[in-house]
């Protein structure tokens, strides 16, 4: 069974649950306050996922910022999630974030490597890692899913090859660096687009290769597929289409920004529909 996760980006914060049943109430655009209940047991021992995207976190303490307790000490940013209930911490990864002469595109500097020291600072203080592989070098949303440098002229076959070996290299080495993983997204945003690829029978076939290097790297590993914009009415056929395609993934994501994207009460309204393919 398919759980339904409303990834709350406006509000940095991620949150697992049968949101088709536990309503998200919000009084005003501005996110006020959330409350879920009902959590799936299989979905981190039933306890709710209480996450931040902190993904640009190395490069703004390498540019001097320090953060601080409420008592005014020094501390470790991760520290201080962790004792305000954070048990997830979201990590973007992108393949090649730099240009011919090595200079970064920015961002954060989402390589592996820096991935892996979030996810060791998160396993610290026993917060999990979900973790974002976007397959490009540099942002992915439904506007721009610009394959990685080095897979610009692949064909889909070899482009599926790839997606396997990227995903089971990331994975082994953000563990072997110390993260404890809990999630994995296979794409981000990828609404019918993804890896330079617009066809969503095409695109399953790709998302099935990433969801094959996650299994088989460790079976206890949530897979997610995530999409934005829950208002545009296209939610029930993605999940059709997946679910035509034998798909093996364990959530159902959304980013949501009640600023753009409706009530939650159409939030829940589309999550329900999905139900009947999950």
């Amino acid at each position: 069974m398919k759980k339904l996760i409303s990834f709350l980006t406006s509000a940095a914060l991620f949150a697992a649950g049968a949101i088709g049943t536990a309503p998200v109430r919000a009084d005003s655009a501005e996110l006020r306050s959330v409350t879920f209940t009902d959590f799936d047991t299989s979905v981190n021992g039933g306890e709710p996922i209480r996450g931040v995207d902190i993904s640009s976190i190395i490069s703004i303490e390498n540019a001097g910022v320090r953060f601080y307790d409420e008592n005014g000490r020094e501390q470790d940013i991760f520290r201080t999630l962790a004792e305000n209930g954070v048990n997830y911490i979201r990590v973007r990864v992108w393949n090649d974030p730099y240009d011919s002469s090595g200079n970064s595109y920015g961002g954060g500097n989402n390589d592996v490597y820096t991935a892996g020291l979030i996810g060791a600072r998160a396993a610290k203080y026993n917060m999990k890692l979900l973790v974002d592989i976007q397959y490009s070098d540099f942002w992915a949303d439904p506007e721009k899913q610009t394959r990685p440098k080095y897979w610009a002229e692949h064909d889909t076959d070899t482009l599926s090859g790839e997606i396997y070996k990227w995903t089971e290299w990331v994975l082994r080495s953000v563990t072997e660096a110390g993260g404890d993983i809990g999630m994995v997204q296979v794409g981000n945003e990828t609404n019918c687009f993804f890896c330079g690829e617009d066809d969503m029978y095409t695109v399953c076939k790709l998302f099935a290769s990433g969801e094959k290097a996650v299994r088989d790297f460790d079976k206890d590993i949530l897979i997610a597929h995530h999409f934005a914009d829950p208002s545009t009415g296209y939610y029930d056929w993605y999940a059709q289409v997946m679910n035509e395609c034998g798909l093996d993934y364990d959530v159902f994501a959304t980013s949501y920004y009640p600023y753009w994207h409706g009530t939650t009460d159409d939030l829940t309204s589309v999550l329900k529909k999905n139900r009947r393919y999950l």
